[in-house]
């Protein structure tokens, strides 16, 4: 099921309706209200809502997607998600850009399987972020303009298991943990205003690390010499 650029209007379809559905893509169409609940379609592997600002609501999948393997929001009005978890066993792609979330969704941190999470433009102060850590399959997260400020929260400086750690554009400050430097093999944290690295005595072992556009001293760079 595949709407793009079009002008028909009115209500967002029930999916209940298609049984046996496995892809559903909605982008620029002038559409409104909430989505119908989402029944425990067995085939259905890729929610994409985009550009939508006429969504609104809670999307809830209350009886669990066995085979959803990607779902991105981008643009919507989108105030939560309520998925079971449990039932959802292959989410592996989450994408949610430019929502309306009150709060970070407290389905998602249920997670087992997502293991690429990318975050941006939803609002979202530290208060309302979770502890990540919690996701065991979490291997990227890319964070981006949030309204993050102040020091980095401790929880990302726990995520150990993390293939690539990226947050841009916020306004956090202070001194970068020594402990991003000793789990994610990429991390990225341009555009904020960072000053000072916490000092490195062991255990380096950052790839790639990229810090364009902070608000670094002169010796900043003398704290990662054991890298």
């Amino acid at each position: 099921f595949t709407i793009s650029d079009v002008g028909c209007s009115g209500p967002f379809p029930d999916l209940s309706r298609w049984p046996n559905l496995r892809f559903f893509t909605i982008e620029d169409a002038p559409l409104s209200g909430s989505l119908p609940a989402i029944p425990a379609l067995q085939n259905l592997s890729v929610i994409s809502l985009t550009r939508l600002p006429g969504l609104t609501g809670a999307i809830v999948a209350a009886e669990g997607l066995p085979n959803l393997n990607s779902l991105q929001l981008t643009s919507t009005r989108v105030s939560d998600l309520t998925f079971n978890m449990s039932g959802t066993p292959k989410l592996g792609s989450v994408i949610l850009t430019n929502n309306s979330f009150s709060t970070f969704p407290a389905s998602i941190i249920e997670s087992k399987s997502i293991f690429s999470l990318t975050i941006q433009s939803n609002g979202l102060s530290p208060s309302q972020f979770p502890d990540l850590s919690r996701m065991e399959s979490l291997q990227l997260v890319d964070i981006r303009n949030e309204r993050f400020f102040g020091p980095l929260l401790d929880s990302f400086s726990q995520l150990f298991h993390l293939e690539g750690l990226s947050i841009q554009d916020t306004d956090l400050s202070g001194k970068i943990p020594k402990s991003l430097l000793s789990g994610p093999q990429q991390v990225t944290l341009s555009n904020n205003r960072f000053t000072d690295f916490a000092a490195v005595t062991e255990n380096c072992t950052v790839g790639t690390l990229r810090l364009s556009n902070n608000s670094l001293t002169g010796n900043a760079l003398a704290a990662l010499s054991p890298c």
